[in-house]
Parts: C-alpha cells; sequence; structure tokens
C-alpha cells in the first residue's frame, strides 16, 4: 500500500545531483511550504503597491511562526490564512477611503451584520499590525516612493522632494507628503 502514496518532492538547485530540500505525501503540504518560501523572499524585494496588502503578507509569515531560511520550517502557513489576511487588508484600505460613509452605516446599526463584519475586520486589522508602519512599507526608500507617488507607478518619473512639503493631519496624527503647487516632476533616462 505504500508504494501507492504519491511522493511531492521540492528540490532546489544544488551542487549534489539529486538534492532533495523538502519530501510530503501530501500535495497541499508542499504547496504550503512553497509558498511560504515563495512569500517569504518576494517580502524583500518588493518595491511599491499597497502597502496594506505587503503588511499582511509579512504579518502573515511572522505568525505563521516558521523560518525562511530552514527548509521545510514553515510553520503553520497557510494559503488560506494568507487569502483572508489579503482580503483584510483590501477591507481596511477601502474603510480608509471611505471612512466617514461607513462609520454612518456602523453608527446607525450598531447591532447589525454590517457593523459585525466591520467589528471583525478591524480586530483582524489589529492582530496584523496593518495599522502600523512596517519595514516592508520602505522596500526601496524614498527614490520608489516619490517615483510611485508621482503617477501611481514605478516609473522613472518622481517628484523633486524639494517640491513636497510635510503635514500632519489633525484628526489622524497621520503624516502626508504634500506635492507643492508646481507639481515638478524629474524625468530620468534608464541607463
Amino acid at each position: 500500500m505504500r508504494d501507492t502514496i504519491p511522493n511531492f518532492i521540492r528540490s532546489l538547485a544544488s551542487d549534489k545531483a539529486g538534492y532533495i530540500a523538502y519530501r510530503t505525501a501530501d500535495a497541499n503540504t508542499l504547496i504550503n511550504a512553497g509558498a511560504f518560501m515563495s512569500v517569504s523572499d518576494l517580502l524583500k524585494q518588493l518595491m511599491g503597491g499597497d502597502v496594506y496588502v505587503k503588511r499582511a503578507l509579512a504579518s502573515t509569515i511572522l505568525q505563521a511562526g516558521g523560518d525562511p531560511a530552514a527548509l521545510g520550517q514553515f510553520g503553520s502557513f497557510d494559503m488560506n490564512v494568507l487569502t483572508g489576511n489579503l482580503s483584510t487588508a483590501a477591507d481596511y484600505a477601502s474603510y480608509l477611503q471611505n471612512s466617514a460613509a461607513i462609520n454612518a452605516l456602523i453608527a446607525a446599526e450598531p447591532e447589525s451584520a454590517f457593523s459585525a463584519g466591520w467589528l471583525i475586520t478591524f480586530a483582524r486589522v489589529m492582530e496584523l499590525g496593518l495599522d502600523r508602519r512596517a519595514a516592508t512599507d520602505w522596500v526601496g526608500g524614498w527614490n520608489v516612493f516619490l517615483d510611485e507617488t508621482a503617477d501611481g507607478a514605478i516609473d522613472g518619473a518622481a517628484f523633486v522632494p524639494s517640491n513636497l512639503s510635510f503635514e500632519l493631519d489633525p484628526d489622524t496624527n497621520e503624516r502626508l507628503f504634500v506635492p507643492d503647487n508646481d507639481n515638478e516632476i524629474i524625468h530620468r533616462r534608464a541607463a
């Protein structure tokens, strides 16, 4: 009977022929292990994009308790959990864009399923740390930030740093980077 159990293998490039990094009889386990290693590697290089998604990715890796440097040590990482955390990140970004309307609906019917759903979302946001800055926010540094802020793409067209002013939102204490009136953009040529 043992011979009929499939053997899923994840191998890595190695000097040794036939080197096996991870072996399991469960395809889902192999997928989770591979995804854990891939997302762990990706996080160090992921520049620009949605900071809430990057925070959810980082928190999912951290909460799984695995060790990206140790083969096969992916802790409790699960693609379903990652998908749910990414959904929470998207909901939180939507909330931040529409907070006045959502808050009004919650205040109007605090016992509704809608309000309960947002309560669960806010609890998960706090568990994941989506409401706090993370190291992943700044992968690529100021150059990528100024480039992406200019036109929504990392394409070499960036704001001139001297044309940005910094403000503090009095209601949320959020730091804001505001382009000056002329919105001067630097256009760089690719090397």
